[in-house]
């Protein structure tokens, strides 16, 4: 992306979490204990069961993935769905091939991260919510897209 882009994105975005603020201005604030009950409530009403671990997040599965909603303290309207498990990179050639694969996965999904680290890898979606239920609106996408960059990452690891 060259520097007018960038500024560009980063001017939208400004934009856009200002905007945001002034329009809650009105409105009860949003906690994180306030998106923990969204979550709760809507993956029981989806059929899921859900539970709230010790650090405040909200864990469930599908389709034998577990899956974590991370509930901030800090930027309650922060949303981010992840499904993470151990992945051992011994060997430098397996580190590479990871790599790789990491990347397509996140290119070609777009919305979806893919996060290598020394012992594990992390398929997240993130988004910024405009209030506490937005997330409806896209979860099942999320779920799809994080499902679609496993299949590429694991179609290019092989």
């Amino acid at each position: 992306m060259r520097f007018t882009q960038k500024y560009l994105c980063f001017a939208l975005l400004a934009f856009s979490l200002l905007f945001a603020s002034f329009a809650r201005a009105d409105q009860e604030p949003v906690t994180r204990e306030k998106m923990q009950n969204a979550y709760m409530t809507f993956l029981k009403q989806e059929g899921f069961v859900p539970e709230l671990t010790e650090k405040g997040s909200v864990i469930f599965k599908s389709e034998g993935n577990v899956f974590v909603l991370l509930a901030s303290e800090k930027f309650p309207l922060y949303f981010r769905l992840s499904n993470m498990f151990k992945w051992p990179m011994t060997e430098e050639e397996k580190k590479q091939k990871t790599l790789t694969a990491a990347n397509k996965a996140s290119m070609e999904t777009k919305v979806v991260k893919v996060i290598v680290g020394d012992d594990f890898i992390s398929f997240d979606f993130e988004a910024l919510l405009s209030d506490p239920e937005s997330f409806r609106l896209f979860f099942k996408d999320a779920l799809i897209g994080i499902r679609y960059a496993k299949g590429v990452f694991f179609e290019t690891v092989k």
